[in-house]
């Protein structure tokens, strides 16, 4: 394990040992001017250690959280970040569980700042907590990554409407002609079959295609023509080799 201590603390490693969380934890409590913060096996450390989770209330200038595979027990800590955070950084356990759209959703009323979001394997929230969402937004919003997220796009574009640059990846998305989405983007990246069924017309400035084309099959042809003509980029960039060489087409 290393940390680096000042204004920035990181955890790199994979298994942090028990006999060690204590140590953490006082660290965090006194690292009050602590700008960034990263956890891995977030769920881990917090389960064994819920003074880790208490610590957080002591970072009040905090700007950037990433608890990386902690599922719910990541957003139950969320309720002890009291700063004005600007980058938050959740993800679940990578096809283990999910994070709870519905406690996550709720668990971030609370943050006013936030200006990048990052989220992976967020399960659906369903319909009682959208209806909550349609009086709820983040304005403040305007880098929005989202990674095997399964409510329909128009539910994050409501709630983060001001977005400009957007990432979507193995997303649960289905079909919604009748619900609109953001109404212009700066920069989109996302592969065919994912952004293939954002049947709303939204001019996109640069749009970032997933896609490698000298790997491609019929399917992603098609798709990406699809997206192209949904889309209407000013500025078109994907891969012509697999060795990820990016052509920027203008």
């Amino acid at each position: 394990m290393t940390a680096a201590f000042g204004t920035s603390m990181d955890f790199w490693s994979k298994e942090v040992r028990t006999n060690l969380l204590p140590m953490i934890t006082d660290l965090l409590e006194q690292a009050v001017n602590l700008r960034r913060l990263f956890l891995p096996q977030a769920a881990h450390l917090l389960a064994e250690c819920p003074r880790l989770r208490l610590s957080f209330a002591r970072l009040t200038k905090l700007e950037e959280l990433t608890l990386e595979h902690g599922g719910n027990e990541s957003v139950a800590s969320l309720c002890q970040v009291h700063c004005g955070l600007q980058h938050l950084n959740l993800s679940g356990r990578w096809y283990e569980d999910q994070i709870s759209g519905g406690e996550l959703f709720a668990a971030m009323g609370h943050f006013a700042n936030l200006h990048t979001l990052i989220l992976t394997n967020v399960e659906e929230s369903g319909g009682v907590v959208r209806a909550a969402l349609a009086r709820q937004q983040w304005p403040t919003v305007r880098n929005l990554r989202l990674f095997r997220c399964n409510d329909p796009l128009p539910v994050f574009a409501h709630a983060f409407p001001n977005v400009r640059s957007l990432y979507v990846w193995m997303m649960g998305l289905r079909p919604h002609r009748s619900e609109t989405c953001w109404a212009e983007l700066d920069y989109v990246n996302g592969t065919p079959r994912d952004l293939k069924l954002w049947l709303r017309t939204c001019p996109v400035r640069h749009l970032e295609l997933d896609t490698t084309l000298d790997n491609a099959d019929m399917d992603d042809y098609v798709d990406s023509v699809a997206v192209l003509l949904s889309l209407k980029p000013v500025f078109l960039t994907l891969s012509v080799e697999r060795t990820f060489n990016r052509v920027l087409v203008v």
